[in-house]
């Protein structure tokens, strides 16, 4: 994790940044359950670091697996790596290890089941939330939000 994205993170959260950083011997989730981790996927998401903020996004899944709010925010994140995968090769040129930009979409909906079986309500949230547009043009996506507004 490098040094700058936790300046960018720490500076954009609440008034005492302080309380959001793991003291020494501590991991990033025994700081303030898991906020600043939140946080660092949807920044390194945002900045073009889909691998990063993917596997952030799965440590905050398997640390908080019936936590809704948080698995609706790895959701987000995981929607926002998808963009960050082009299949130009003159943008991004194709590695070995890179993730398909469905697999990123297809975790995004899993989480957000997830999120939905551990009791996330909020179906204003998953029809409007700009981080999950990509999701919106899925079938699956529109299956699922009928599915939640059913409940």
């Amino acid at each position: 994790m490098s040094a700058r994205l936790e300046e960018v993170v720490v500076r954009t959260n609440s008034r005492e940044p302080q309380q959001f950083l793991p003291k020494r011997g501590q991991s990033v989730f025994d700081c303030s359950r898991g906020l600043l981790r939140i946080e660092l996927l949807l920044v390194q998401a945002r900045t073009g670091q889909p691998r990063e903020a993917a596997k952030a996004a799965q440590e905050v899944i398997a640390f908080a697996p019936k936590h809704p709010g948080k698995l609706f925010q790895a959701a987000c994140g995981l929607a926002l790596c998808a963009p960050a995968v082009t299949s130009d090769p003159l943008k991004s040129p194709p590695t070995n290890d890179q993730v398909p930009k469905s697999d990123y979409a297809n975790q995004a909906l899993a989480a957000l089941r997830q999120a939905v079986a551990s009791g996330f309500k909020d179906t204003k949230a998953l029809e409007t939330n700009p981080d999950l547009e990509l999701l919106r043009s899925l079938d699956g996506y529109k299956q699922f939000l009928s599915q939640v507004a059913k409940r």
